[in-house]
């Protein structure tokens, strides 16, 4: 089992190596994509039908990130939060200082193991934590949400980027049909392209784990 674990987590960063790669040759296409400067923005990676055929090796695990900075933002903060049946908590947190430019991210939630690889400068940077948070077969409904679409980048203000959430049966034992099971999802869950930056701790969930993204108006010391 521990070599299979070595092996997969190889294969991941064989593939995030090419795709870098790839990200590095259509620089360019990917620069004039985001290049909007009406506002700063924070949105999925756009590939190709090649690159998504190998991605969908993947499923969900993998989701890359873009992001485009003025330079009103001196650092991007990533944390990652989980809620064990109590209270949100902090399990983490990544600091950098930038400068004004274009930035690629890459997310791994395929285990209690979150990882975040930074995309840039010809190298990929990783970042690995642990959560206590294990979502199980006592759970009636688990969600798991990506930023979808874009978000507009506000100083000191969080974006999630992920969110996954466990409910109890208790709650939806009580919602009489699939409609309204939609109904309450609907309302609870952040990532709709207009609501990024709501707070995902007003999510009434059993279990969940977030990340999210500042940027930020001062340098990190």
């Amino acid at each position: 089992m521990r070599i299979k674990e070595i092996k997969n987590k190889d294969m991941i960063f064989v593939v995030i190596s090419i795709i870098i790669i790839i990200i590095l040759l259509n620089y360019d296409a990917i620069k004039s994509e985001l290049n909007n400067p009406r506002s700063m923005q924070i949105r999925e990676t756009y590939f190709n039908d090649e690159t998504k055929r190998v991605l969908n090796i993947f499923k969900n695990e993998i989701k890359f990130f873009e992001y485009k900075t003025n330079k009103k933002v001196k650092a991007v903060k990533v944390d990652f939060w989980q809620n064990n049946g109590e209270n949100w908590e902090n399990f983490g947190t990544i600091y950098n200082n930038i400068n004004k430019g274009k930035f690629d991210i890459a997310l791994n939630t395929s285990s209690n193991f979150y990882k975040l690889y930074s995309l840039n400068d010809k190298t990929i940077i990783p970042y690995e934590y642990e959560s206590i948070v294990k979502f199980n077969k006592n759970l009636e409904n688990i969600s798991t949400n990506f930023l979808e679409n874009s978000a507009k980048i506000k100083i000191n203000e969080e974006i999630v980027l992920f969110s996954k959430y466990g409910f109890q049966k208790s709650i939806i034992g009580r919602l009489a049909n699939y409609k309204e099971l939609e109904q309450y999802k609907a309302k609870i869950l952040p990532l709709e392209s207009d609501k990024n930056t709501k707070d995902f701790r007003d999510v009434k969930c059993k279990k969940g784990v977030a990340i999210t993204i500042t940027f930020l108006d001062e340098e990190i010391q």
